[in-house]
């Protein structure tokens, strides 16, 4: 009977609480509860926002230096230089929307395969007539040295990714090579000074062989390069031939295919093939 009687008693206290007390508490504090429990969803709001900015920032990131590598593979299937435009203007919007050091390692091997395929286009016969639309606006040489910065760049801005490295010390190697062919065509086998490029070239596809994370593929083609780089160095002597000596030679293989039969004609016309890996992080050389 008691207890029942202090359970009322209490009922009656706390109604009487919230009749009179609660509502002049409320009046007095509830605007700083209020103010409160809007700054505690702020800083709630404000922290899931931290969290998720950087992986939104590499997801923009990402859209942006894909939009840019699908200009360079136009570039290089053969779209004129004056029909591709906001390659660097992309991929410097993804670097700058991201601090992530493989955003910041492709942004450049991006700028580095732009610059080397604009290197790299061929001359063809309408930048006769269009030099605008078929020819790049700067010269091959500067070309190259933008295409060297970039993937030197793309070396120091990773660390981790295997991959990434690899494919820095891949375009290296190949603009090396690059100015060591046009060295030795410069000098067309005269007196010419050492040529230090093919040193660097042998000394970037290594780097490749030599890395444990290096993608296998890198590695193949790597070691492809490194055995094509003593035989485009030998020099090829062109002797002139008499007359009476070329009728001759053309003759003697004439009579030669024609009892071989067609077989022999078909692997005369299209000569010798050079194996290579099927993939390649860059271009070779243009010879």
């Amino acid at each position: 009977m008691k207890a029942e009687r202090r359970h009322e008693l209490q009922t009656n206290s706390l109604a009487l609480w919230l009749r009179w007390r609660f509502p002049q508490l409320a009046q007095q504090y509830g605007t700083r509860v209020l103010l409160g429990v809007i700054f505690l969803a702020l800083v709630v709001v404000l922290v899931r926002y931290r969290i998720n900015a950087p992986r939104v920032a590499a997801e923009e990131a990402a859209l942006r230096l894909a939009a840019a590598k699908d200009l360079v593979n136009d570039l290089k299937a053969g779209v004129p230089p004056g029909q591709i435009s906001g390659v660097t203007d992309l991929v410097m919007k993804a670097m700058d929307r991201s601090e992530s050091p493989q955003v910041q390692a492709l942004g450049h091997l991006t700028l580095g395969d732009y610059f080397w395929a604009l290197a790299n286009y061929p001359d063809r016969p309408e930048a006769a007539t269009q030099p605008e639309l078929y020819r790049p606006a700067l010269p091959h040489d500067q070309l190259l040295a933008k295409a060297e910065e970039a993937y030197g760049k793309a070396l120091g801005a990773q660390k981790e990714q295997g991959y990434l490295i690899a494919a820095a010390h891949m375009g290296l190697g190949a603009v090396a090579e690059q100015r060591g062919f046009d060295l030795d065509r410069a000098s067309k086998g005269s007196t010419a000074p050492t040529n230090k490029y093919w040193a660097v070239a042998t000394e970037q596809y290594q780097a490749v062989t030599n890395a444990a994370d290096a993608p296998q593929v890198l590695k193949d083609e790597a070691n492809w390069q490194l055995d094509q780089i003593p035989r485009v160095q030998q020099p090829v002597w062109l002797v002139a031939a008499t007359q009476a000596a070329a009728m001759q030679a053309a003759a003697t293989q004439a009579a030669a295919m024609q009892a071989a039969g067609p077989e022999a004609a078909m692997v005369s016309t299209t000569g010798p093939v050079s194996p290579a890996p099927g993939t390649s992080a860059t271009t070779r050389p243009a010879r």
